[in-house]
């Protein structure tokens, strides 16, 4: 039984493993609130300013970051100039590391499922983690800054290390972040 939202991502990509991509949040992060906005982004309730302006919240429906497009999820997640130069530099940051992941719409919206990357988990964290990111971003009219983010997934990397000590589960935050290196 697929709900509306999955029927759309169904529309657009074919054989899409809905169990996967609902465990990844679990599985890739302990922070509820990046768990909860990745299943908001799966059901496609993120507030873009196209909704928000048809709802008259706010005065426009361009996009909080170019101010040329409409804003729809994929323009504020994919499409943007100032997104794609984001995506890019995430992507770099992460061939620096030794992965190498193709970005796409798909990718960034649903996660990595494939079971043949090793790296899927920090992969898919990183992913959902620029992903709220962005939306921060948005919500405080900043232009997403790939400097920035580094600061904030560095930070992140560090309170998982203090949650994963106190918990006794240190070697698998360690065999989760063993290829991410902060130099």
């Amino acid at each position: 039984i697929t709900n509306k939202a999955q029927q759309k991502w169904n529309d657009s990509y074919d054989n899409l493993n809905w169990k996967k991509i609902f465990l990844s949040p679990i599985t890739c992060t302990i922070y509820s609130r990046l768990r909860l906005f990745q299943y908001k982004y799966l059901y496609r309730i993120i507030p873009t300013n196209k909704f928000l302006h048809k709802c008259h919240f706010v005065n426009s429906s361009l996009c909080q970051f170019c101010n040329i497009h409409v804003e729809t999820v994929q323009h504020l997640f994919w499409d943007c100039a100032h997104v794609q130069h984001f995506w890019t530099k995430t992507n770099d940051f992460l061939s620096q590391n030794g992965i190498n992941v193709a970005f796409n719409f798909k990718n960034i919206s649903l996660g990595i499922h494939d079971d043949n990357t090793k790296q899927k988990t920090i992969i898919n964290f990183v992913i959902f983690l620029a992903k709220y990111f962005i939306f921060k971003c948005k919500m405080q009219s900043d232009i997403p800054c790939f400097d920035n983010y580094f600061r904030y997934l560095k930070e992140c990397k560090n309170i998982e290390q203090i949650l994963a000590q106190a918990r006794s589960k240190l070697e698998t935050h360690n065999r989760k972040w063993h290829s991410i290196k902060f130099e």
